[in-house]
């Protein structure tokens, strides 16, 4: 069955089987070649044994038939053939006329025998040899015809020509051949052992050097997966593999550090929130203690101030005591909102509408601290899902930090926009005063951070909570540039198109 990887694929083949395949093949091959180069070695080797052999057998005969020729013993001739033929490589030892009559033999029953001689035989000093097997059970043998020179010795008995007879040696192979095959058989053996050898150290050195580096960077690996980030892998002894354990380590440690910092982040989520409904039991514990007494002294001023028996200093007294009075519970609201802010009830809402209906009010504010309120919001807008109170809260609030950040400025505007970006609705309010500054852009979201005498700080803070629990975005857009511009973006609503995509339809 097929091997399947982590991700479900079928596995590659182990590095083992892919180095060790062409490995055993190329070796195969090699001494497939040494095992066939060695072969034609062998016979070689076999033909130039016996030659040598007849060689030096042939020249001892000649030498003893010319001593015989010249101490004129012709008897002795004969006991010399015997002698040579009884030498076990020796199958038959003849002294042939030039015409292939035997006249001498080992074997004195060959003594008169014509036997033919091959044409391609040249009768010359060098010795002519070829394998032949003599019958179909005999040995192979190799035959030798070397001439009998005509020398000075002999010429008191063979006056003319060159060549007195011939020498005829029959040599048999068995011994050179019994040689080269004990010579074959550990050539064999040899090439066995070392190709085995050689596949053996490779596999080993394979394992060492590349098998186990990887099994025990598998192992790390596994480890990380399992969460560990501890995992760390040590020097594994050449260049490649110590840079592929570094980098591993790098990533390792930089996978460490980002669990770790996620781990902070989850925990300073948790603390905050442990906090924030520490903070939401508290505030709900000291509006409920302070609105009760707050609420019985404002409708005491409120009765001082229709009975119509002040003066005007003593109305104006109060009339101030009855708006700090205001201030504060709207502070608490607020504290309210941020620590314990409600669920939003979800309706199609039109931003641009409520912006509209809501521009009223913001007109008002903005003659009251001298500003010029601009809108540009686009009526073919996609609805969105929200709840139009906590959305209402929203743009007031964005609109009154503007309205308070112009009033120092020489050219007080406050711009408020409408449109779409992919999926999403997007509102921008944009003041002309001098902007956010770029160390400040990452506190001013942050709960009681605010730059005003007056300021509670929880606006912002606010605002953006009640933007993410309709799963939007708030943001500042131009950090450190003048004119603050503050975006948020909700999605639109499933299932629904602006005016303007059903028109083009």
């Amino acid at each position: 069955m097929p091997w399947s990887g982590h991700d479900g694929h079928r596995a590659s083949p182990s590095l083992y089987l892919k180095v060790a395949v062409p490995l055993v093949v190329g070796v195969a091959g090699v001494t497939l070649g040494i095992i066939g180069l060695g072969a034609a070695y062998k016979d070689r080797m076999v033909h130039d044994l016996a030659l040598e052999r007849a060689q030096g057998l042939s020249a001892l005969t000649r030498s003893s038939i010319a001593r015989v020729m010249r101490t004129g013993h012709r008897a002795e001739l004969q006991l010399v053939l015997e002698e040579v033929g009884r030498d076990r490589d020796i199958t038959a030892v003849r002294i042939l006329s030039p015409d292939g009559m035997v006249a001498r033999s080992a074997r004195v029953e060959e003594v008169g025998q014509r036997l033919p001689l091959v044409s391609t035989r040249t009768i010359t000093r060098e010795v002519a040899g070829e394998l032949h097997p003599a019958g179909n059970q005999a040995p192979v043998v190799l035959h030798t015809l070397e001439p009998i020179p005509n020398g000075p010795a002999c010429r008191s008995c063979h006056r003319s020509g060159d060549v007195i007879g011939l020498l005829d040696l029959d040599v048999s192979l068995a011994g050179p051949m019994r040689s080269a095959d004990e010579w074959w058989n550990w050539s064999l053996m040899l090439a066995a052992g070392q190709a085995l050898l050689v596949i053996l150290l490779s596999a080993t050195v394979l394992g060492l050097v590349v098998v186990r580096p990887i099994r025990r960077l598998r192992a790390a690996m596994e480890q990380v997966r399992g969460g560990d980030f501890s995992a760390h892998l040590a020097p594994m002894g050449n260049r490649e593999m110590d840079e592929l354990a570094g980098g591993f380590n790098m990533m390792v440690g930089h996978r460490r550090e980002a669990a770790e910092a996620e781990a902070n982040a989850h925990r300073r989520d948790m603390e905050r929130a442990e906090r924030l409904a520490t903070f939401g039991q508290m505030a709900a514990s000291l509006a409920h203690e302070i609105r009760n007494p707050l609420t019985g002294v404002g409708a005491a001023l409120g009765l001082f101030v229709r009975s119509g028996q002040l003066t005007d200093p003593q109305r104006s007294m109060l009339m101030q005591s009855l708006a700090e009075l205001n201030r504060v519970e709207r502070v608490l609201q607020d504290l309210l909102d941020y620590a314990r802010p409600r669920m939003p009830t979800r309706t199609a809402v039109d931003l641009s509408d409520l912006i509209e209906g809501t521009a009223p009010l913001l007109h008002a504010q903005a003659v009251e601290v001298g500003a010029e309120l601009k809108l540009s919001v686009d009526g073919g807008l996609p609805p969105v899902s929200a709840d139009p109170v906590m959305l209402r809260q929203v743009v007031v609030n964005l609109a009154l930090n503007a309205m308070q950040a112009v009033t120092a400025a020489s050219r007080r505007v406050v711009a408020i926009s409408t449109a779409r970006s992919d999926n999403h609705v997007v509102c921008r309010v944009r003041d002309s005063g001098t902007g956010v500054p770029a160390e400040r852009a990452d506190k001013i979201f942050s709960a009681f951070f605010t730059t005003k005498a007056r300021g509670t700080g929880l606006g912002l803070a606010i605002s953006q909570r009640l933007i993410e629990l309709h799963g939007g975005r708030l943001w500042l857009e131009n950090p450190g540039e003048p004119g603050a511009s503050f975006a948020f973006a909700l999605p639109i609503a499933v299932g629904s198109e602006s005016a303007t995509d059903r028109h083009s339809r």
